[in-house]
């Protein structure tokens, strides 16, 4: 995905007007030989290159947990129970949980209404002139990729 523009990250706006910037740098390195593990790589240093590959790697998996974050932004922002987020992880108490379902429920839908891969592609243009040795395109049609887990937190007398 590395962008013939010059661009030193990929950047998106999620539906909560979140700008996200996606940005890898390759990694200075450098080899020492030890007697008992033989050649090693050491990473030094995170230097200044993009490393275009890293990005694109990384692209689908950040686009999701961005919208996994919009999704627990939108549906939790006035939320005044305890609760727990831990990545796509939401734990509320046991008598809390019809609630945080249905705040997920309406947040699912206000971020993921129309089609998010098709605003990613607006937003960054992509045209396959943009793209410098990938062959893969921007498949639009797909469902929103969010995926969250309610858990319950237990709570135990002692």
């Amino acid at each position: 995905m590395a962008l013939k523009n010059g661009s030193q990250s990929i950047q998106w706006t999620t539906p909560n007007q979140d700008k996200i910037h996606l940005s890898k740098n390759k990694i200075d390195v450098i080899q020492a030989r030890t007697t008992h593990l033989g050649k090693v790589t050491l990473g030094i240093d995170e230097g200044k290159r993009p490393d275009y590959k890293a990005m694109e790697k990384a692209l689908a998996s950040s686009f999701v947990h961005s919208y996994d974050a919009a999704v627990l932004k939108s549906s939790f922002q006035d939320w005044h129970q305890p609760i727990a987020l831990i990545h796509d992880c939401l734990k509320v108490l046991p008598n809390d949980t019809d609630k945080a379902k249905e705040r997920i429920k309406h947040g699912f839908v206000q971020v993921c209404k129309g089609d998010p891969l098709a605003r990613l592609a607006d937003e960054r243009k992509y045209h396959k002139s943009n793209y410098q040795g990938s062959r893969r395109t921007l498949e639009t049609s797909q469902p929103c990729l969010v995926r969250l887990r309610i858990c319950l937190i237990r709570s135990y007398s002692h």
